[in-house]
């Protein structure tokens, strides 16, 4: 009992005795015996490098299994988390083992997989004779575990009188009570105040030796605590007790929590980044000793042969790598000057880009741009029309943008602000400002859709009032454009909305006052170093929900001004959010509980090629349903024809692309379903749950992921 032993959580554990015994077995294994060619290969492998690898291909073959691990304990209570993700890993694993012995086929007629392993249909037959708790990552699992343990939260005051007053509630309903913390003084305070009031204490000889009806005091790192009713246990941690945790007072402390927290977020196989050395992958934490200090540290594997191993005090030089989704970089190589040519390279563009981006801005600061003229009576009365009730932060915003414009320095103010939060509210009191001073208004849109749909609102929000509003995109025809230039050129058209059509030379504005780009993350390099060019001489106002970091930043450092709209609009109720495993039964209730409603739906499936087989499959599930498709290959007046009929509700289910994803506002439409949504991106999912609960009516996000298909681990952290 002097000794306890922590095995690593691998299948196997191989030892040296272990390594010779499986090297005997081989060796005695004829070379011209069914797998005695491809295990004479092996074992030279194997004896040079014994990894673990080696090892999981070699043992099952050698020591076939009679009973799987299911078997150990047959009456265990089994806890499985997704389910359906854990039987999709299970059956990719068999499928990778199968694989493996067809690829040596050729050498050695090698059995099957379904010699040395459990099929999976036989596990899954076998988990059914189990008792199971069943939960999701999600939340939304059929049998959640939390329903069946029912942990609640303690109370949230925290002062000493209420914790005495409910210690001595539970010690006479018979609970067991424990007490965690892990500061030394804590706990000797608390064993004071517990003893002064004559409550029963005692220190458990192991752990979780709860006594019923008494206090244990546990010596442990524990934040919050709960209380489970059914089996009357309560656990009160550092915040219940305290109203904060205990204060770290030496920066080592504070340096070790950080290389905690940096170790925590790194896996073996992670591709990290050394500051000093280039892109690696992470192979681990090994414990070694050098000089008769024993230390960790931290296993790079470079190209080749080169490895680095970087004590923990350093972990803070290292970090995962982060580049777009999908890419793999390329592994450097520790004697190559890859990394501090790149290193150097690129700082040298991030100076220039600062040094272009303060130039751009001090030349802003120092011109003298447009004042536009105070508020009239023809805005008062626009500004009066508005439907809604003006939020605080939609006021706030509203009332900076238009003393930026009334001041000689031209603006260029970023309105940010979640979907559906009246950002373009302020975008169009701003451009009615503008035409009220005798200036002409750009409006900047990323896509076809969102430019018809800006087009629609100021058209809808401007009736009655002495403004001009056109559009210029692909939906409309060259003829159609042609006579927009030209009332542009002469000066009689007020507001041009459009797609970075808008930037070309031929669009020539005599007498451009504001420029609103909406969403400005989502144009390329090419368009952005032409809204540079405009914004030295203008005002800008942008619009988004979702900044890009260099953006942020400007606004942050005080380069560009901001306006945060964070209040939602009055009776908007927050989404009701779904993720779940594709399930017909689901997606055919969700659409017949909104048609009852007299709502429209959106369902996003972006694939192109097999969006007709999706409507087909659509149409019969749910018959009654009017189903319209729209994606971007599409002509573009049918495009615009589907749009046009799906607003004014000639059908009921909208099933496209993601072309839906920015500034469709259809207050009708309250229910979104998403189709294999891990393959979409987290801008995306977000965007495209703003489409919804635009109205005060209850809005619903369903987004569902291949079924019995396992999730990379970056598809489920979105």
């Amino acid at each position: 009992k002097d000794r306890v032993t922590i095995i690593p959580a691998m299948e196997y554990l191989p030892d040296p005795e272990e390594h010779e015994i499986l090297a005997g077995k081989i060796a005695a294994m004829p070379v011209d015996s069914a797998i005695g060619a491809l295990l004479e290969r092996k074992l030279e492998h194997f004896l040079s490098h014994p990894d673990t690898r080696d090892f999981y291909e070699l043992k099952p073959i050698l020591e076939p299994g009679k009973s799987s691990v299911l078997e150990f304990w047959p009456g265990a209570r089994l806890i499985i988390e997704d389910p359906e993700t854990t039987f999709a890993a299970l059956v990719e694993s068999y499928a990778e083992i199968g694989s493996k012995c067809r690829q040596v086929a050729d050498i050695s007629p090698l059995p099957g997989p379904e010699k040395y392993y459990f099929a999976p249909e036989k596990v899954q037959a076998k988990l059914e004779s189990f008792e199971t708790l069943e939960f999701s990552r999600f939340g939304h699992g059929e049998n959640p575990i939390l329903s069946k343990i029912e942990l609640h939260p303690p109370p949230a005051d925290s002062s000493r009188e209420t914790l005495v007053k409910e210690l001595k509630a539970l010690i006479g309903s018979g609970w067991a009570i424990a007490l965690v913390l892990n500061d030394e003084s804590r706990l000797h305070n608390l064993r004071g105040l517990l003893s002064e009031r004559r409550l029963n204490t005692h220190l458990p000889q192991r752990p979780l030796a709860l006594k019923y009806g008494s206090i244990s005091i546990l010596k442990g790192f524990a934040r919050k605590g709960f209380k489970d009713y059914r089996s009357r246990i309560a656990v009160f941690a550092e915040e219940d007790i305290f109203l904060g945790p205990a204060r770290e007072t030496t920066h080592r402390r504070h340096a070790t929590q950080q290389n905690i927290l940096a170790l925590s977020q790194m896996v073996p196989g992670d591709v990290v980044v050394h500051a000093d050395h280039g892109v690696a992958e992470f192979r681990g934490v090994h414990t070694m000793t050098a000089a008769g200090n024993t230390r960790e540290y931290l296993l790079l594997q470079y190209a080749g042969s080169d490895r680095l191993y970087v004590p923990t005090d350093q972990v803070h030089k290292v970090s995962k790598y982060l580049g777009m989704e999908g890419f793999v970089p390329r592994i450097h190589s520790l004697n190559s000057k890859a990394w501090s040519s790149q290193k150097s390279r690129v700082s040298k563009n991030v100076e220039a880009i600062a040094r272009e981006l303060l130039e751009l801005y001090a030349k802003r600061q120092g011109s003298a741009g447009f004042a536009f003229s105070p508020d009239c009576e023809l805005q008062r009365e626009m500004e009066n029309r508005f439907s809604f009730v003006e939020t605080p932060d939609q006021l706030k915003a509203i009332t900076a943008t238009k003393e930026d414009m009334e001041s000689q320095t031209p603006m260029d103010r970023l309105v940010c602000g979640d979907v559906g939060y009246g950002k373009t509210e302020v975008a169009m009191r701003a451009a009615f400002k503008a035409v009220c001073s005798g200036r002409q208004v750009a409006v900047l849109a990323p896509t076809t859709l969102l430019a018809f749909q800006h087009f629609q609102t100021f058209l809808r929000r401007f009736e009655g009032f002495p403004v001009s509003v056109d559009m210029v995109s692909r939906l409309r025809k060259a003829a159609e454009q042609k006579e927009t230039i030209k009332k542009l050129r002469d000066g009689t058209l007020d507001i041009l909305i459009g797609t970075h059509r808008l930037l070309s030379s031929d669009f020539s504005f005599p007498r451009l006052g504001l420029l609103i780009v909406d969403e400005e993350q989502r144009f390329g390099v090419k368009h952005k170093e032409r809204l540079k060019q405009l914004k030295t001489q203008i005002d800008v106002l942008t619009l988004t929900a979702t900044p890009i970091p260099r953006t942020m930043q400007m606004a942050m450092s005080g380069i560009r001004q901001i306006s945060v709209i964070d209040t939602p609009p009055a009776e908007r109720q927050p989404v009701q959010t779904y993720v779940a495993p594709f399930d017909p039964s689901w997606i055919k209730r969700a659409v017949i509980q909104e048609l009852k409603r007299g709502g429209q739906i959106y369902y996003v499936f972006n694939r192109v090629e097999k969006i007709d087989q999706k409507a087909a499959y659509l149409q019969e599930l749910v018959p009654e349903a009017r189903i319209a498709v729209a994606h971007g290959q599409m002509a573009e007046q049918q495009v615009e024809r589907t749009m046009l009929a799906f607003i004014n509700q000639e059908y009921d289910v909208l099933l496209s692309t993601t072309i839906i994803e920015s500034g469709l506002d259809i207050a009708n439409a309250n229910t979104l379903i998403v189709d294999e949504a891990e393959r979409l991106g987290l801008s995306q999912m977000y965007q495209l749950r703003g489409r919804v609960g635009r109205s005060s009516r209850q809005a619903w996000a369903y987004f569902f992921y291949s079924k019995n298909k396992k999730l990379t681990k970056e598809a489920a952290e979105r």
